[in-house]
């Protein structure tokens, strides 16, 4: 196993590709993809979550449209905004 911060040149992976297959060559590309994939020498800097409308919770059924539903989650959200910083907010674009 051969291994570099940097790349091997076009030689080298020719070369190794036409003798045996026990030698391995790890670039430093690949080197960093095995380092996040097995957590060698790296740490966790932020998670991030993805979130979705969870349509079930506000009791849509497929029957609403796509701007009812945009409708109602922007007046649920001008309503749960108000209750949290008070009534300075008047409305969403």
């Amino acid at each position: 196993m051969f291994i570099t911060t940097g790349s091997f040149s076009a030689e080298a992976v020719a070369y190794v590709d036409h003798i045996d297959p026990k030698i391995v060559l790890i670039d430093g590309r690949r080197l960093a993809e095995l380092m996040i994939d097995f957590d060698v020498g790296v740490n966790t800097v932020a998670t991030y979550h993805l979130k979705r409308v969870d349509s079930d919770y506000f009791g849509w059924g497929l029957t609403i449209s796509a701007n009812v539903r945009a409708w109602v989650v922007k007046n649920q959200l001008l309503d749960a905004i108000r209750r949290n910083v008070g009534s300075r907010v008047y409305a969403l674009v």
